[in-house]
């Protein structure tokens, strides 16, 4: 009871601070505020709505996940898209930052005051407040990156306690939520599944290698290296089956986005000379 009423204060602190912080934005230019992205995300929901369809010839290319979700509160709020992407979508982008920082922080840091000052902390980045209170797919990206970090994070708690079920469970809400970012903007959910890929191996290899007094907080809530032998080729399933997602949006469900890989070897290209 405790533990559920400290985190009932933790989220309501979180929750004033975010819409303070969203309020101020908004009414200190009076709601007359816009930026490029903000713009064509008003225009490409715009359009959407007028066609009813998300394939239309001006539609993002990247993802069409972020014109649906600004096309559904344009109509639930009765608002045009340009008005609810400046005035409503600021105070979603900010509550969806506090309320996914926090479950993830907290799933990290089995504490709520940790994950309180974390959460704290995000709202104290200009550079991330500048991404999610502008109109544009970033405020979706972020809150499903910190939400999948939650899902993995609980995974590996169940497996650990050999809950195989639980286990399973968390990974395909993961994979939910794969799809969820996957069809908002595909380079975002690339990077974050080239971070996965390299990074889940790493710390793995770090737990049977450094002493478990080096890392205690990390070893509480990752298996031990006796179980690593099964949960290896679990991880590996489940980062090929986010790949196999994503590439599953870009060339069948939402072939727009494909137009990306020629983008993709003209980094890759500039990278090499």
């Amino acid at each position: 009871c405790r533990t559920r009423v400290d985190t009932t204060k933790s989220a309501s602190i979180l929750i004033v601070a975010a819409s303070v912080y969203a309020a101020y934005f908004i009414l200190r230019f009076g709601g007359l505020w816009t930026e490029n992205d903000s713009s064509v995300f008003s225009a490409v929901t715009t359009g959407s709505l007028s066609s009813g369809s998300i394939l239309y010839p001006h539609q993002y290319v990247h993802g069409f996940g972020y014109a649906a979700w600004l096309s559904t509160v344009s109509l639930l709020t009765g608002l045009s898209p340009p008005i609810a992407n400046s005035t409503v979508a600021p105070f979603c982008g900010a509550l969806f930052l506090v309320i996914s920082g926090f479950t993830a922080y907290r799933s990290l840091a089995l504490s709520s005051k940790a994950a309180v000052i974390g959460s704290l902390l995000l709202l104290a980045t200009p550079d991330l407040m500048f991404s999610v209170l502008r109109g544009n797919h970033e405020k979706l990206n972020i809150m499903l990156i910190l939400l999948s970090l939650f899902c993995l994070t609980r995974g590996f708690q169940a497996l650990k306690s050999k809950n195989v079920w639980g286990f399973r469970l968390w990974c395909f809400v993961y994979l939910l939520l794969c799809f969820a970012n996957s069809s908002i903007h595909d380079y975002f959910t690339a990077a974050f599944l080239c971070a996965l890929t390299v990074a889940v191996p790493a710390i793995l290899l770090l737990t049977c290698v450094l002493p478990r007094g080096v890392c205690a907080q990390l070893a509480q809530r990752l298996p031990d290296s006796s179980s690593n032998k099964s949960l290896m080729p679990s991880l590996a399933v489940l980062t090929a089956m986010s790949w196999g997602i994503l590439l599953l949006v870009m060339l069948a469900i939402f072939p727009p986005s494909s137009a990306g890989f020629g983008l993709a070897h003209a980094v890759v290209s500039r990278l090499e000379s």
